[in-house]
């Protein structure tokens, strides 16, 4: 998926949700 996002567990996370994925698997 978005695995360069990955490197900022903080902003990976938030920006994931942002797009739409529903990532619970912290």
């Amino acid at each position: 998926l978005g695995y360069r996002n990955v490197r900022s567990m903080n902003g990976g996370t938030l920006a994931w949700r942002e797009k739409g994925f529903a990532t619970d698997s912290k």
